[in-house]
């Protein structure tokens, strides 16, 4: 089943689409405790943008430093005002500030308890319940999660530069983590296994590497949920063909080509009022709503700047079982339900006016594998 949850609690409204569901046959299961507030950190840099300029070009220039301390503070409240809307928010707080947490960290802090010792007596619970067996030969995970099992299995670990996939957000991230598997340093072995934060689409984790690990690793066997995978001799190749360019609208369902395997680059620029309300909060989330052939929809969450650098939309790999059998056999007809037909980007109120739907352009490619 597939390991995370849609974060839609409400159907979008599509053009020649029904409105998108909350759950279907392989695309909904109930988050467990550990999924559960596994989003995003709970103050992204952005909320402390204003208070950074202000100190940056007031405190030089004015004598009044509490007024502008004073201006820092509200403007960091307000921010904290916006989180409040994240169903999440409570629960997180409760975490940090939880009773425990705090009293560890008394402990620690007056030398009433040693951090190596706390830190072998972790490593050694994780280890009786989650030990992995590999050989001394380099390792990294994918795409994230399991490091503690890593260390404390102590294996001979090599992380790639964004060690966990959510975090190659960027184009340039995602490009940093791709040419490490071409390069020396790429491990030998992968633990490799579908998942992804924040109901994300299901590739957009690391999916720029996801032709790399297709073609220059074989999968060998499963260990706790993973795919073990060894790199090979001599790489298999593969090509990024282009097969159409075409303007994006938004709520507007795009037929998609009918191809084995299909690449695609979603290039959609923040407006100049999304540039704006990123200095402050951040712009309005994104969905990418598929449709497949039965006619169901559904939505998962687009991060843009994973979107512009390109990932596979179809098939829709769900779960690790999917991932072996699309590399294993790209065309296996058992893979059919999962081909979408068509896709509409969609988003919370407000993404019309935050995204430049003017300069947005879809880029299709039919990914190729030789041998």
């Amino acid at each position: 089943m597939l390991t995370h949850y849609l974060f839609l609690s409400r159907g979008f409204r599509v053009r020649g689409a029904p409105p998108a569901i909350i759950h279907g046959p392989w695309f909904y299961t109930k988050p467990s405790s550990s999924e559960r507030f596994s989003g995003p950190t709970l103050f992204s840099r952005s909320d402390l943008s204003v208070s950074s300029i202000l100190a940056r070009h007031l405190i030089p220039t004015c004598s009044h430093y509490w007024v502008v301390l004073a201006a820092s503070l509200t403007a960091y409240g307000l921010s904290v005002r916006l989180h409040l809307n994240n169903p999440s928010f409570e629960a997180r707080i409760a975490q940090t500030l939880r009773f425990g947490g705090l009293a560890d960290c008394a402990q620690v802090v007056t030398g009433r308890v040693s951090p190596k010792a706390i830190y072998q007596a972790d490593m050694a619970k994780i280890r009786a319940t989650q030990r992995l067996e590999l050989s001394n030969e380099t390792v990294d995970l994918y795409p994230w999660g399991g490091i503690d099992a890593m260390y404390a299995s102590e294996l001979n670990v090599a992380h790639r530069p964004v060690f966990e996939g959510y975090g190659a957000y960027t184009p340039r991230l995602a490009r940093l983590n791709e040419s490490f598997l071409t390069g020396k340093s790429a491990p030998d072995k992968l633990l490799f296994a579908v998942r992804s934060i924040d109901q994300r689409f299901p590739s957009m984790e690391d999916g720029l590497s996801w032709p790399e690990i297709l073609t220059r690793y074989d999968t060998i066997g499963a260990q706790r949920g993973y795919l073990v995978m060894k790199r090979r001799e001599s790489p298999k190749t593969y090509e990024i063909a282009p097969l159409s360019e075409i303007q994006l609208s938004p709520e507007t369902m795009v037929e998609l080509p009918s191809v084995d395997a299909l690449w695609v680059k979603i290039d959609l620029p923040l407006s100049t009022t999304g540039r704006l309300i990123q200095q402050i909060y951040k712009p309005a989330i994104l969905a990418l709503v598929v449709q497949l052939s039965d006619g169901t929809t559904h939505a998962f969450r687009l991060i843009p700047g994973v979107a512009s650098a390109g990932f596979l939309v179809s098939p829709v790999i769900v779960n690790t079982e999917a991932f072996a059998l699309f590399q294993h056999k790209p065309d296996d007809t058992r893979l059919d339900q999962l081909r979408p037909i068509a896709f509409a980007i969609s988003g919370e109120a407000g993404f019309r006016e935050h995204y430049d739907f003017g300069k947005a352009k879809l880029s299709f490619s039919r990914l190729n594998f030789g041998k």
